[in-house]
């Protein structure tokens, strides 16, 4: 371990000297620019980058549609400026809806077989943290409302489920594109907002999906399986507050009750009920697998508040 000394430069300014082995090692020279990360009780130094990631080109000519939004948003995410993709005349109206749903991308050229999307805005990890909340509060909200549907027998609006649960999952898809980016988020932080975030985007998906089928079909509930869904939706809640500043002690009664409503749903008789009930939970299970490294850690690993 190397210690060093704090000098005072003038009245607010507090200097400490870089060991010369690290600046050799790395080739640091006078007005040369680091990176520095101060937390709670620690601060850390690394080599400036700014990190971009510049073209790529994907045939997609004979490809299927699910494979198309596959290619499309693995790059997205990759955080890749400018997206060519070689296409079929037959299959453009299908990339501009697929572009629709990447959040600082756009459409910059269709010239015969080729569309190329560009980058027009960068998110950053400033906007990271709100973002985040943003989607968390946004599902949350996607299912309660969906829930009250449910109750009153409003199949209609259960049917549209798909089209609002599509604004999570662009906002999910852009945070990965910035997570990705980053050179600020250090590994820790990164793996968190990872399974974080795509646990839960499963977890609305399999939320959405019980909805546009109970509308489609026009399923209603018994009043006891309303209750156990209402139970469930409080272990979303829950879990919508643990993520912002997670803690071991209710992360852990989170599981105990998710365990517990695993009991309550093995003896409905609905089994399509059963099964996505049981999906639900599944999925919650997963999310706090998820996040529970981030509680049993000493400090906050991603973030100060």
């Amino acid at each position: 371990m190397i210690f060093r000394s704090v000098l005072r430069l003038g009245e607010n300014t507090f200097v400490i000297s870089l060991p010369k082995q690290w600046v050799e090692e790395n080739g640091i020279n006078k007005g040369d620019q680091l990176n520095v990360r101060a937390r709670e009780g620690e601060i850390s130094f690394s080599l400036f980058e700014e990190r971009t990631v510049g073209r790529v080109e994907i045939d997609l000519r004979n490809r299927s549609k699910s494979a198309c939004w596959k290619a499309i948003f693995a790059s997205y995410i990759k955080g890749y400026e400018e997206i060519v993709l070689k296409v079929k005349d037959e299959q453009v109206p299908l990339i501009e809806y697929i572009s629709n749903q990447l959040i600082g991308m756009t459409i910059s050229s269709k010239k015969d077989d080729l569309i190329i999307l560009r980058e027009l805005s960068k998110g950053n990890e400033k906007e990271l943290e709100g973002i985040f909340r943003k989607i968390y509060l946004l599902e949350k909200d996607v299912i309660r409302v969906r829930i009250e549907a449910l109750h009153q027998r409003d199949f209609e609006t259960l049917k549209k489920t798909q089209e609002v649960d599509w604004t999570v999952n662009k906002f999910v898809l852009f945070c990965l594109r910035i997570v990705n980016k980053s050179t600020e988020l250090d590994s820790n932080e990164k793996i968190f907002y990872y399974t974080a975030l795509t646990k839960f985007e499963q977890l609305g998906d399999v939320f959405a999906d019980f909805f546009v089928k109970t509308g489609k079909d026009r399923i209603a509930l018994t009043s006891e399986e309303e209750r156990i869904l209402k139970k469930i939706f409080s272990l979303i809640e829950e879990l919508s507050i643990i993520v912002y500043k997670p803690q071991l002690d209710k992360i852990l009664n989170t599981y105990e009750e998710r365990k517990r409503l695993e009991g309550e749903c093995d003896i409905l008789n609905d089994n399509f009920v059963k099964a996505y009930f049981q999906r639900m939970l599944k999925e919650i299970g997963n999310l706090i697998e998820a996040v529970l490294p981030s509680c049993i850690e000493p400090k906050d690993m991603r973030r100060k508040y």
